[in-house]
Order: C-alpha cells, then sequence, then structure tokens
C-alpha cells in the first residue's frame, strides 16, 4: 500500500489503488509516465500517483518505451514518486496586519508546492510591506531596513536578516533568475521572515497583552 502526502486534508497516510495503471507521456517523448488513481485513506480525496522513465535505473528506454506489461510490472515493485495535487501549506501570523499576514502565508504556500523564487520575491515583498506599517514609506528598500533598525524597531541582527532576504529577493525582482534556488534556500529565507514579523508585530503584541493582564490584576487585586 502507497503512502502520500493527501493534496486535500494535508495528512500523511495511506492511499488505495483503485484503478489500473495507465502510460501517458509528457512534453518529451522519452520521458512516459505511468499513472494511476488514488484515495486517500483519511478524508476520501482522489488522487494521482505516479513515476517517470528518469525514476527507473536507464530509463524505460532501455526496456522498450511502449512495454507497458514491464511499466506495470516496475508499478507493483515500486511506490509512486509523484503526486497531484500537492497539498498547498501556509502559516497563520497572529497579531500581523491583515494585509502582511496574507503576504507571508502566501510566501509559505508557494514554497509548500516547490515555487521557491515566488516564496522569496514575496517574503520580499513582506518586508517592505512591513516597513510601510510603520510609517516608513520613502526610500529604497535598504533604506527602509536601516531606518527600522535606526529607530529601535529592530535589532541589529535582525536588521541583516532583512537585508539578506532583500539580496535574495533583488535578484527576482530584476528578472536576474539564472542561477537556481533551493528548496533550503526559501526555507532559510522564510525563518528569517517569520523572525521579522514576530519582532515587529507579534512580539510587542504579546509584551502588550501580559502588561493588559498585570494592570487588571493590580486594579482588581
Amino acid at each position: 500500500m502507497a503512502t502520500a502526502v493527501c493534496g486535500w486534508c494535508g495528512t500523511s497516510t495511506h492511499v488505495t489503488e483503485f484503478s489500473q495503471g495507465v502510460e501517458s507521456t509528457n512534453d518529451s517523448p522519452d520521458s512516459p509516465q505511468f499513472q494511476s488513481a488514488f484515495r486517500c485513506d483519511a478524508c476520501g480525496g482522489l488522487l494521482i500517483g505516479g513515476f517517470t522513465g528518469a525514476e527507473e535505473p536507464g530509463g524505460f528506454n532501455s526496456y522498450g518505451v511502449t512495454d507497458i506489461t514491464y511499466m506495470r510490472s516496475f508499478w507493483s515493485r515500486n511506490k509512486p514518486t509523484v503526486w497531484s495535487p500537492r497539498f498547498v501549506k501556509g502559516q497563520s501570523f497572529t497579531d500581523v496586519p491583515r494585509h502582511i499576514a496574507k503576504a507571508a502565508s502566501e510566501s509559505y504556500k508557494s514554497a509548500s508546492i516547490g515555487n521557491h523564487m515566488s516564496a522569496i520575491l514575496m517574503a520580499r515583498t513582506v518586508i517592505e510591506a512591513s516597513a510601510k506599517e510603520k510609517g516608513i514609506l520613502k526610500g529604497s528598500l535598504l533604506n527602509k531596513i536601516d531606518e527600522l533598525a535606526g529607530k529601535s524597531l529592530i535589532r541589529e541582527d535582525t536588521k541583516e536578516a532583512a537585508h539578506a532576504i532583500r539580496e535574495f529577493g533583488n535578484d527576482m525582482a530584476h528578472g536576474d533568475i539564472s542561477n537556481p534556488v533551493s528548496e533550503e534556500d526559501s526555507e532559510e529565507v522564510l525563518v528569517l521572515m517569520s523572525e521579522i514579523l514576530n519582532e515587529l508585530f507579534q512580539g510587542p503584541a504579546r509584551v502588550q497583552a501580559i502588561k493588559a493582564k498585570v494592570a487588571a490584576r493590580k486594579a482588581n487585586p
């Protein structure tokens, strides 16, 4: 029985195959695919699982592209490596202005489906939007970040984190996309983005909430 992260409920669970596998082709006739339909055992959602010829040593061409009998035999001995739909996972950012929280969550959603350049570019947008939310409206993003630190809204190491996101995002913003972006790159950028949102919005909100509780306890001993 195969397992997958369900694209509908996000659960890592067993999936049950209920159709006979079929051969299909993508843009390259030398890269055949073999696909079958599955049902998520957790929510009942339907998934398509498959693999490509490139995943078999030597490719399917070494056995004959049209050898569907061999492909079905391979299928019975292996597990699907490609699943559709993929689960899109965002993040919740409490105490962050709604429009910024939505953009930050969108950055995580992009990363969850492998769109790492989009994730980094959106993280850069989140940093600039956050500076504007704090009343820093003029100048380049570099200047906005420096001003956040100059006003003691972020610490020095947080300023460096923001600049790291800016520099990563600049490549995408200015069309310099020849260098590949890895999953690790986007993960690191999103961690830094979350830390900046925490320092600018979430941390201060928690402090104010605690102060309010202390004041209420003093008023009602």
